[in-house]
C-alpha cells in the first residue's frame, strides 16, 4: 500500500527513509529529493509506504482509519509534521509492485561516514 501526500515543505529532505522503529508504514519516499519542487509548484510530494500482505488490516481497512493510523506515525517520527501543511492525502492499494531504478541516485547519497567521528551509516 502507498499512501500519498502533498505537503507545503520536505520531512527530511532525503528521498528514502526505511522506517524500523513501529510504525503504520515501513518508508517515507521524498520525492522532491529527486524531482524540481517548481515541478509541484514548490510543494512537497511524501509517499508512505507499508510493504505487506494481502491480509494485512490496512489493505481493508476504511480510507478515513487510514488517513488518521498514517498522519498519526508521521507526527510520531517527525515531530516538525503539522497537519496544516498537508495539501492533499490519498491510498494507493496494490497487489504487486516494483521498485524502479533512479538515474543518478547514487550523486543524491549522503556520504557513509558522519560528522561523528567513527560513526558510519
Amino acid at each position: 500500500m502507498r499512501v500519498g501526500a502533498a505537503e507545503k515543505k520536505p520531512l527530511a529532505g532525503y528521498y528514502v527513509t526505511n522506517i524500523t522503529d513501529p510504525s503504520p508504514f515501513t518508508g517515507v519516499i521524498e520525492m522532491t529529493a529527486l524531482v524540481d519542487p517548481a515541478e509541484l509548484r514548490g510543494n512537497t510530494l511524501v509517499y508512505l509506504a507499508e510493504v505487506c500482505r494481502r491480509d494485512r488490516r490496512s489493505m481493508v481497512a476504511q480510507y478515513a482509519e487510514i488517513e488518521a493510523e498514517f498522519l498519526d506515525g508521521l507526527a510520531r517520527l517527525f515531530p516538525q509534521f503539522s497537519r496544516d501543511d498537508m495539501l492533499a492525502f490519498r491510498v494507493s492499494r496494490v497487489r504487486y509492485v516494483f521498485a524502479l531504478s533512479t538515474i543518478g541516485y547514487s550523486s543524491h547519497v549522503p556520504p557513509i561516514e558522519t560528522s561523528i567521528p567513527g560513526l558510519f551509516s
